[in-house]
């Protein structure tokens, strides 16, 4: 098979430009999307209700990860070859629900399907 590579399914450029200076969600609210962060000053975020989440984490946070042998991965990247949604792992999906990134899924992998087909249970 080769090398693999970790392939970002929700691309660095994209959480870079939504999340820009990391996100915030407040504290204890479960499935509500994380907010990106305005440029505030740091500090006061657990005082005033909020956790933090760097955009170091945003980024390199393995729920968006899937591996490809290299040169899939690299077909990929140049658009030569389509990962399609319904093998997208779950926690891709959790992932972008949390950023509110559902729309981006939609978009580069095609709308999820309600009910996975015969023999994908």
């Amino acid at each position: 098979m080769g090398l693999l590579d970790a392939h970002h399914v929700l691309p660095k450029q994209v959480l870079k430009r939504e999340f820009p200076f990391g996100g915030r969600s407040r504290v204890g609210a479960g499935g509500e999307p994380v907010l990106p962060w305005e440029a505030s000053p740091r500090g006061w975020e657990s005082v005033l209700g909020w956790d933090t989440v760097t955009l170091d984490e945003i980024v390199w946070d393995p729920r968006d990860g899937v591996p490809l042998a290299r040169f899939h991965h690299d077909q990929v990247e140049h658009g030569r070859l389509h990962i399609p949604r319904a093998v997208l792992p779950a926690a891709v999906e959790d992932f972008a629900a949390e950023l509110g990134l559902t729309w981006l899924l939609d978009r580069t992998y095609g709308a999820k399907e309600a009910h996975p087909p015969e023999g994908k249970r």
